[in-house]
């Protein structure tokens, strides 16, 4: 007896289905300007007012330059152990927290974008070493966990 070769195609499989329903509500926008002034807009669409919110890479604080701190229950900290301002928590690693989980509404995280002892591949551009403590003062316990 012949066998016979079946001719349907099988249904394709997809992870999700939203039968042409938005699943959410959009945002249609875009800024295109320094952190300091794009920042407070990333706050107004993501965080509500009075959350609370841990920015553990506060460095300077230049993201905040721009915001109405009094509207968040605010919570600075950087690696750094000197040359904070004097509202920032320094010598705090981002990789150990001292905070509960769950205990924030939003965390702000931004680390170094390269590490280069002594500054020497910036010749020429953004000195990111003077902007962010990744050559600051560290935990010697964590380094050695590394």
């Amino acid at each position: 007896m012949p066998s016979k070769v079946s001719t349907k195609k099988k249904p394709q499989k997809t992870g999700r289905i939203n039968n042409g329903r938005a699943t959410n509500d959009l945002i249609f926008t875009a800024y295109q300007d320094s952190n300091d002034r794009v920042f407070p807009h990333i706050l107004e669409i993501y965080v509500p007012e009075y959350a609370r919110i841990a920015d553990i890479t506060y460095g300077r604080g230049i993201f905040w330059k721009n915001v109405d701190l009094s509207k968040y229950d605010f919570f600075p900290s950087d690696l750094k152990t000197s040359g904070l301002p004097p509202h920032c928590k320094g010598g705090i690693d981002s990789r150990r927290l001292p905070y509960e989980n769950e205990s924030f509404d939003a965390m702000v995280f931004d680390p170094p974008y390269m590490h280069t002892p002594g500054g020497t591949a910036h010749n020429g551009h953004q000195n990111f070493e003077q902007y962010y403590s990744n050559n600051a003062e560290q935990n010697q316990a964590v380094i050695e966990e590394i």
